[in-house]
């Protein structure tokens, strides 16, 4: 006697698991702000401090400047706040399932004050630079939580 049963269906697409979709939106998030991090802050930190310490005449010729050197080094300066900063947008996504921007503002204020106290504790920042080091850290902040998603949830 012969089997006249089909066989089985296949399993059913795999559908990830609720911690493999947060593990995603974490590294994800933290990719977004160590690659696109560092050039947007050295884009917005260009900008402000041509602003501050040039001339108005001239404040564009030295934020070209600035943004001819700026940009390509920008990631020996920005990569350490740009993991903090993304380390705690993606800790507040995994364990809150999404990140407001009120909570993206205070991360890029917080970042930004620390990386100013500890870059005018080592003799990097240069006098002037501590407002601009701030805007650069918040504008950052923003535009990598937005790039990464924004207040998508997660979960």
């Amino acid at each position: 006697m012969e089997n006249d049963a089909s066989p089985p269906a296949p399993p059913a697409p795999f559908r990830s698991s609720p911690t493999g979709r947060k593990l995603r939106s974490f590294l994800t998030t933290l990719l977004w702000f160590v690659l696109a991090g560092p050039p947007c802050g050295s884009i917005v930190f260009a900008a402000s401090f041509a602003l501050a310490i040039a001339p108005v005449g001239d404040a564009g010729s030295v934020f070209g400047f600035l943004l001819i050197y700026g940009v390509p080094f920008s990631y020996w300066m920005g990569v350490p706040s740009a993991l903090a900063a993304g380390l705690l947008v993606g800790a507040l996504r995994w364990w809150r399932g999404a990140a407001g921007l009120a909570a993206a503002l205070m991360i890029g204020l917080a970042v930004g004050v620390a990386t100013v106290v500890i870059t005018s504790g080592t003799g990097t920042g240069s006098s002037g630079a501590g407002l601009p080091l701030l805007a650069a850290c918040l504008g950052a902040t923003i535009a990598c939580w937005r790039l990464s998603g924004g207040s998508r949830r997660t979960s």
